[in-house]
């Protein structure tokens, strides 16, 4: 069970990708969820979004390579985090009206993290949270 934690090495790739997307090009992050012009509040406020996501993907990196409570506090964090995406896509989805792909896969990563984290947490030992 201690490969476990390479999949949140996959998901810090995967922030850093989103990051970069969001703080950079901030319309063509936003146009995965609606196709409309976005505002220029909607791009600077995204383009924060980039910037929450990096410092997320320190904190999980950080806590990969100490171990033990420093990665602790970074799962507990993220899952809270999890619970909280997840709330929100089902916000986000009312707004528009329907589901897309990107709102279908926000919820499912965010359960499937969600799910992997609690368990580590659960079994730190075995996981390799605790070396």
């Amino acid at each position: 069970m201690k490969y476990i934690l390479y999949i949140f090495y996959i998901e810090s790739l995967i922030s850093i990708f989103s990051g970069v997307q969001a703080l950079f090009v901030p319309a063509m992050f936003l146009q995965q969820f609606n196709q409309g012009p976005a505002s220029v509040v909607a791009l600077e406020m995204t383009r924060w979004y980039g910037v929450v996501l990096f410092v997320l993907v320190y904190l999980l990196l950080q806590g990969l390579r100490l171990r033990g409570a420093p990665l602790k506090l970074a799962l507990q964090a993220l899952a809270l985090g999890d619970v909280l995406q997840i709330g929100a896509t089902f916000v986000t989805a009312t707004a528009f009206g329907g589901w897309s792909f990107t709102l279908y896969m926000s919820v499912g990563l965010s359960v499937f993290y969600l799910l992997l984290r609690i368990l580590c947490l659960w079994k730190p030992a075995a996981t390799g949270v605790e070396s």
